[in-house]
């Protein structure tokens, strides 16, 4: 599995033991935020069953690839639960609402290659391919021009509150910033020479 969340087999009582609001603030919060928040792309490389807070903490990543065996799952429904651990803010925004809610809902097993045709992943791979295609993709993101992509992932995530005319300044605030940089400037002289271009990330 790749994570099936909270065990609630590690009190007698289950999750009536838990203080759930005490393990979701000082526990899963903090990771999603820091995913969220990280200044570069985060992947979340999903080699199986993704379940519960387990699959919010997947899909709070930036690009999300997993495998065709591997499975989404919002099973809070079933145990009397609802969608935790960013849940219930990322699902209507990758899926929209209908989808969100009946995922939430019915708490069925989402398959990789659903999640990919609904827009809740990047990609679904075959098993045999998938870990050397993740980390390819990793190495391309890593080698690649690192400060343009942070202000991607920045601009894009700051879309979802943000008006146009917002967005409009923003972009350009952040075009400004990539503009003047190294990378850049490499970037066009790699294209200009027709060679492969070296980034430093500045």
């Amino acid at each position: 599995a790749f994570c099936s969340g909270q065990d609630l087999g590690q009190t007698t009582g289950g999750a009536s033991a838990l203080d759930l609001e005490r393990v979701l603030r000082d526990e899963y919060e903090p990771i999603v935020r820091n995913i969220v928040g990280a200044p570069v792309p985060v992947i979340a490389a999903v080699n199986g069953p993704a379940a519960g807070a387990g699959a919010n903490i997947a899909l709070a990543a930036d690009v999300v690839i997993a495998a065709k065996s591997a499975y989404f799952l919002q099973a809070f429904s079933k145990i009397g639960l609802i969608p935790d651990a960013g849940g219930t803010y990322v699902l209507p925004r990758k899926v929209g609402f209908a989808r969100a809610m009946g995922a939430a809902l019915f708490a069925d097993k989402i398959s990789a290659e659903q999640a990919a045709d609904w827009g809740m992943i990047w990609e679904a791979v075959d098993d045999v391919d998938f870990e050397n295609h993740w980390k390819t993709k990793a190495a391309r993101l890593a080698e690649g021009p690192t400060l343009a992509y942070s202000q991607i992932k920045e601009t894009i995530r700051a879309s979802l509150g943000n008006s146009l005319d917002e967005q409009l300044d923003l972009e350009a605030k952040a075009q400004g910033i990539c503009g003047t940089s190294y990378d850049a400037k490499e970037g066009i002289l790699a294209f200009l020479e027709k060679r492969a271009p070296k980034y430093e990330g500045r």
